[in-house]
This record gives C-alpha cells, structure tokens and sequence, in this order.
C-alpha cells in the first residue's frame, strides 16, 4: 500500500523539476528573456558538451 509519506516524498522531488520547466517556458514565450538565437545557442550547447560530458562521468 502506498503511503501518504510516500506520495508527499516523490511530489517533493518532482515539483521543483516541474517549476523550473515552467519558469523556463515562461522566460522564453512570454518574458522574452532570451532571443531565438541565444536558445539555439544554449541547445547546443546542452546537445554538444553536457550532456555527453556528464553521460561520460556517469559511466566512468
């Protein structure tokens, strides 16, 4: 059976997850913080350098 301590343990760790994917979509549709070219330039960056350098220290 699942507890109301479990429930309140994963809500505890997605619920910030979900906040900053939100925050995130909000600076870019409505705040206009970034430019089209700065978030192609943060993709990249994400695609080309963190993902496989963490990918790599995961593994190792």
């Amino acid at each position: 059976m699942v507890s109301w301590k479990d429930i309140y343990l994963v809500l505890e760790a997605t619920i910030p997850l979900y906040v900053a994917m939100i925050l995130a979509y909000l600076s870019i549709k409505w705040w206009k913080l970034f430019t089209p070219e700065q978030c192609s330039g943060i993709n990249k960056f994400v695609a080309k350098f963190s993902i496989p350098l963490l990918s790599f220290q995961k593994l190792a």
